[in-house]
């Protein structure tokens, strides 16, 4: 009896010495978590500070910007924050089979290149002609610009096709990168290409 008692005691101290190191562990844990969401509430207290004071710095400045935009409003006599004195949408326009990725204009032409491997041309005169399809990327174009009478157009089948405005006819073409052609620009009669890499 006292053997069987002695083992029972043995077995709840056992349990009790086991039960009290998992609390002690668990609260060190709690202890660790407190101290990690104190720091990061100090954290976000100092980043809110931080923000409040950028945000006022900014009401600053665009009080400021405000103040001398009304002032020259006075002088010129407009109403410059009113965007409808400057910005009507006179139309759109409707013909890609996907997403238009670039544009750009020469004279009364606007040019867009979309997902569909095409570009379009679309007169801007007050008739409001258009579109005419420029075909022959084997991928989506990306990118257009224009110079003078040309129209170079970049593309992610790797290739820029350089197309004549007035014919609207291919010129020429030619494999530019490794990689998809995303961006074109000229300046002093070169022509600056850009790719996903080099």
């Amino acid at each position: 009896m006292t053997n069987e008692l002695q083992e029972e005691i043995t077995k709840r101290d056992n349990k009790i010495e086991l039960l009290s190191s998992a609390v002690a562990n668990l609260t060190d844990r709690l202890d660790k978590q407190a101290s990690v969401s104190t720091l990061r509430i100090e954290t976000l207290e100092e980043q809110q500070k931080q923000l409040i004071k950028d945000l006022n710095q900014a009401n600053i400045s665009i009080n400021f910007f405000l103040s001398k935009l009304s002032h020259v409003e006075q002088q010129l006599g407009l109403n410059v924050r009113d965007s409808q004195h400057f910005f009507k949408c006179h139309g759109t326009f409707v013909g890609h089979k996907g997403p238009v990725w670039s544009l750009c204009t020469a004279g009364d032409l606007l040019f867009s290149s979309s997902s569909d491997y095409t570009i379009k041309v679309w007169n801007l005169s007050e008739t409001y002609e258009g579109p005419k399809t420029l075909t022959g990327h084997d991928g989506i174009v990306l990118t257009v610009c224009a110079k003078d009478h040309l129209l170079y157009s970049g593309a992610s089948d790797k290739t820029i096709k350089i197309w004549n405005i007035k014919k609207l006819e291919l010129q020429t073409s030619f494999i530019a990168h490794n990689d998809p052609v995303c961006t074109l620009a000229i300046s002093n009669a070169r022509l600056f290409s850009g790719s996903l890499r080099s």
